[in-house]
Order: C-alpha cells, then structure tokens, then sequence
C-alpha cells in the first residue's frame, strides 16, 4: 500500500514537473486528489457543485480522471492529451450516439458541497476491466 501511495505521488509531481499543469490521474483516493482535479460543471443550475471529467478509453482499455480546470470538454483532453484527431461532430456521433464504434466512454463526478453525504474514494477507483464489463458493448 505503501508503494501504491509513493508511486501515486511521484506520478502526479512527474506529470506536473513535464506538463506545468496535472492533466489527470488514474485514480481518485482522497479529496484532496478530487481537488485537484475539480472545475465546474457543465451547468451551474445547482449551486456549488464541483466536478471532474472521467474518460475509459476502451482500446486502450485506460481510465482517466481528468482535470476540469485544464479541460473543459472530454473531447478538448481526447485532442490535446490522447491526439485525437477527428472533428467534434465526429467525436459525438461516434462517442455518444453509437454503441458498437465507441473509443470512449465518459462521465462526470458532481460533488455537492452542501449535501451531507460522505464520499468514498474506493469507489473512484474501478480498475477499466470492470469498467469494460459492465457498461460497455465490447466486453
């Protein structure tokens, strides 16, 4: 556990020394990692809700928490992080609408700050292989 710890750290201060900026992490463990990640969501009718992009790239079979603050699109972090290369309306076509010729698949975790409720972090760490299994069409 240590070692997961130590390792986790030196990916993230490695990703900020090379990028200037965190771009995301494979996992979220604690709120402070979630802070790190956090920007606004895409609608602020809700009132202070915090929120991080997450993207499974299913070929590469790589779970992303992404950084809302470095990225306000999933696409933008497909583009400028993954080298996507095709258009937007391509990307939401093929990423939304359709099942069978998904590279991604995305989400956002909205964290209310009001709300009473506790988070667990073990929950924001699905290793991508049960993520595969249980919400994708290419299991």
């Amino acid at each position: 556990m240590k070692l997961i710890s130590i390792s986790l750290f030196l990916l993230i201060m490695l990703s900020k020394l090379c990028f200037g900026q965190l771009h995301y992490l494979p996992s979220i463990r604690n709120q402070n990692q979630f802070n790190e990640l956090e920007g606004r969501p895409n609608t602020s009718k809700f009132g202070q809700v915090r929120a991080v992009k997450v993207l499974l790239d299913i070929k590469a079979d790589s779970l992303y928490f992404i950084n809302a603050n470095h990225y306000k699109l999933h696409i933008d972090f497909c583009k400028d992080y993954l080298g996507y290369d095709k258009n937007g309306w391509k990307f939401n076509v093929q990423n939304y609408n359709e099942i069978e010729n998904r590279d991604y698949l995305m989400a956002t975790i909205n964290y209310y700050q009001r709300s009473t409720t506790s988070v667990s972090y073990t929950h924001l760490t699905l290793p991508t292989t049960l993520c595969r299994s249980r919400w994708s069409p290419y299991h």
